[in-house]
């Protein structure tokens, strides 16, 4: 997580929405890349249910309060029947991008 993401409105916001402590926050969205960096590379979530990924981040509490939350505070998007990390191309880790990098066709 960049080490100014606990101060942006939105990251507050999600900590309301969801009645949860800065930490515990922190480690949903935390787990959640991590899910996606494992599951869903391109992360697009679309084929994981609310429960699947609500279980998967450990979260306690009403599956479809986390999902909706994480699109209300903008950390997912929905577009159409879609549900996607929000610009996961910009923000995912490098490494990621890297392998993303190595598997385009090189322009020749």
């Amino acid at each position: 997580m960049k080490h100014q993401t606990i101060n942006l409105v939105k990251f507050k916001a999600f900590c309301k929405r969801i009645q949860a402590p800065l930490c515990h926050a922190v480690g949903y969205l935390e787990t959640l890349w991590i899910f996606a960096q494992i599951q869903a590379r391109d992360g697009d979530l679309s084929k994981f249910s609310s429960l699947e990924i609500a279980g998967w981040i450990e979260f306690p509490g009403d599956p479809d309060l986390l999902i909706n939350a994480l699109v209300e505070c903008r950390w997912l998007d929905r577009d159409g029947d879609r549900l996607l990390i929000h610009d996961w191309a910009e923000h995912k880790p490098n490494w990621l991008k890297g392998v993303d990098a190595r598997r385009e066709p090189s322009a020749e």
